[in-house]
């Protein structure tokens, strides 16, 4: 559904109204989408870009910790606008990993009952689920996704893929929106060999199922320039990770948050070398191919990436000395050796201590100012 932007619509006026198939289908005010970032995206920043007119997501995470889900949920709907609609972000392979995890993902729809959910990492999972027939022996046993789950409790269901096959398998099951995770994005993606810029895969799926479903753009959004070429490529939205991960509603902690001042995209990497640390001391694995992260370069990346066999030896030694000074530095905190999630737009971050409301706004009226002034670009 390609963005059709009536900029007669587009006043200065904080309340004015975009027209395009994410807002038409939600329906929001703008097109803009907050990030379920794990760690980082709670309730106020959720409730904050909703007040701005967007959609506001809370991380659900693993899906295990369900107290700590439901606190969040409790502060969306104290600071959210009357009516604002919740939604819940998840990590697919440990939110669904097992029969318990089926059980509290329907419990949160049934009790809580989001709007939308978010799910990657993958998007789409599916899970036997017993019908009961006139007797024992007559018991079925049915394949049900994750998206049939959601629509099942009338919520919609938004699929965050990295890959065009990914969008594929998505669309076919089902999903109500897809958002175009390019490879410059922070945070858990696809693997850098097997992932594509956000332009192009996003340009790709717009042209492929943008007739169906609206594609939103993800990864190296940070200002009104970069949402304005997103339309421009045809998508229905963006997605803010990064530019809201440096926001005062941030419920990550401010001592990382501080590292992506005074950085540029020549200091972000995808690679696999944190989570090759995370998997050999973590209880949750991250499985190929989403096993790598958009994070600041420091002195474990320069040591290890592309150097993953190598790496892969000496974590399994008995007697590592690296997996010592990990988990010595996992201790202290230090962002030296430890992961510091960005995506390569963190360049424009110039501030940690702007609310989301405020960056969104503005964002808001960049675009409007880029998109206006292209229309002195084109031939008379």
């Amino acid at each position: 559904m390609q963005a059709t932007l009536r900029l007669a619509a587009m006043t200065s006026s904080s309340s004015s109204q975009w027209n395009t198939a994410l807002t038409r289908s939600v329906p929001l005010r703008l097109p803009i989408i907050s990030a379920p970032m794990a760690g980082v995206a709670g309730g106020k920043m959720a409730a904050e870009t909703c007040r701005a007119g967007g959609l506001g997501f809370v991380a659900a995470g693993y899906n295990d910790n369900m107290q700590q889900v439901e606190e969040q949920v409790e502060i969306f709907r104290k600071h959210a606008p009357l009516n604002a609609p919740l939604s819940l972000g998840f990590i697919g392979f440990a939110a669904l990993q097992n029969e318990s995890g089926w059980e509290r993902f329907e419990q949160l729809l049934i009790k809580h009952q989001p709007q939308f959910i978010q799910f990657f990492a993958p998007s789409i999972m599916y899970h036997g689920k017993k019908e009961a027939g006139d007797d024992d022996e007559d018991d079925t046993t049915k394949l049900v996704s994750n998206v049939q789950l959601a629509h099942e409790h009338n919520c919609k269901f938004i699929a965050q893929v990295g890959t065009f096959r990914e969008a594929q398998q998505a669309v076919h099951a089902g999903v109500d929106c897809l958002i175009a995770q390019g490879s410059e994005a922070g945070g858990h993606g696809m693997r850098r060999e097997l992932g594509s810029s956000t332009l192009a895969l996003s340009s790709l799926l717009v042209q492929e199922f943008g007739s169906r479903v609206p594609i939103v753009a993800a990864g190296g959004i940070m200002n009104g320039r970069a949402m304005a070429a997103a339309l421009a490529l045809g998508c229905d939205g963006v997605v803010l990770g990064t530019r809201l991960w440096a926001s005062v509603e941030s419920i990550g902690s401010p001592a990382v948050q501080a590292q992506l001042l005074g950085k540029t995209c020549d200091d972000v990497l995808r690679t696999t070398v944190f989570d090759q640390f995370n998997n050999a001391v973590a209880p949750t694995k991250w499985p190929r191919p989403y096993d790598s992260v958009g994070a600041l370069r420091n002195d474990a990346t320069e040591r290890w990436d592309g150097r993953y066999d190598e790496l892969q030896e000496e974590l399994a030694k008995s007697d590592s000395q690296i997996l010592s000074d990990f988990n010595a530095a996992q201790a202290v905190a230090d962002p030296a050796k430890l992961r510091v999630l960005c995506g390569e737009g963190v360049g424009h971050v110039d501030s940690v201590s702007e609310g989301t409301y405020d960056i969104i706004m503005r964002i808001e009226q960049e675009a409007k100012d880029c998109i206006r002034g292209l229309t002195s670009v084109l031939p008379e």
